[in-house]
């Protein structure tokens, strides 16, 4: 299975980071696919391609070219994420690969899979289970079923959503809206009791850029934002290597947020 990357000509920096982390925490044998607009002027990891719709990433032609893209390719289901979701901790790969079994060959109808929390920590109830994988469904009142937070999807429901000229966040509210009307699960995995947020999610993430509260995109907050307890931080350690290795812009300051309030990492300690 793929995993594919829609990003901007802003946010190329943010491929390196990204993929030292991602074959880290995942995969390196993982075929992973930016979808964007100016190649960037780096070398990328073997596993990383770039894939260029041109020069122009005005934000209106975003969903008509993923959408002309995914009609292109014949994958079933996809991996499909944000270019700031980045990895903080290792991924569960026993969850993927009893995931991947579960939605290849079950009857049930299955639109995206949820693989961090930010499914679970709205309202879900018990979908089904699968060699001892306990699965949750998000119930229709609650927001975001269409996400471009990390997940796998089938890619002809991907595609109906995928409407001419919206943005990222129309894609996710018009879709919401949209999908109430078909019979597609959204679901991901729980733990022992399925009503509650559970303890395993598949992949451990951050939104690493802070848009809504900090407008100078100067602000990498490294925590794992999909959840409110049992937090994740990413190790300091592995931070001070990727600084090392010149994986950020120098003018970049690290951190957490929490209740809006910004807390930097002391790098010293």
């Amino acid at each position: 299975m793929r995993l594919f990357i829609p990003t901007c000509n802003k946010y190329l920096w943010l491929i390196k980071p990204f993929s030292y982390l991602f074959n880290k925490f995942w995969d390196d044998t993982i075929q992973v696919t930016y979808l964007g607009y100016k190649k960037p002027n780096f070398d990328m990891p073997n596993n990383f391609k770039f894939h260029s719709f041109g020069t122009d990433d005005d934000l209106k032609y975003w969903s008509s070219d993923l959408r002309s893209y995914f009609n292109s390719i014949d994958d079933e289901f996809i991996y499909l994420t944000g270019d700031d979701n980045l990895l903080v901790d290792y991924v569960r790969l026993d969850l993927i690969d009893k995931m991947k079994r579960y939605i290849q060959t079950t009857n049930k109808k299955i639109g995206r899979v949820g693989l961090s929390r930010d499914l679970i920590t709205r309202q879900h109830s018990y979908f089904d289970t699968f060699e001892d994988m306990e699965i949750v469904q998000q119930d229709m009142e609650a927001t975001h079923h269409i996400s471009t937070a990390w997940s796998m999807w089938r890619r002809d429901y991907l595609l109906k959503f995928l409407q001419n000229k919206i943005t990222p966040w129309e894609f996710e509210d018009l879709g919401t809206i949209e999908c109430k009307k078909d019979d597609y699960a959204v679901i991901s995995t729980a733990g022992n009791k399925p009503l509650s947020p559970p303890d395993n999610a598949m992949v451990h993430n951050t939104n690493a850029l802070w848009r809504n509260w900090y407008k100078d995109f100067k602000r990498i907050n490294l925590n794992n934002v999909s959840y409110v307890s049992n937090t994740v931080n990413l190790d300091t350690e592995v931070l001070k290597d990727m600084i090392k290795q010149e994986l950020f812009p120098t003018d970049v300051e690290f951190g957490s947020i929490f209740n809006r309030s910004w807390f930097p990492i002391n790098l010293e300690d």
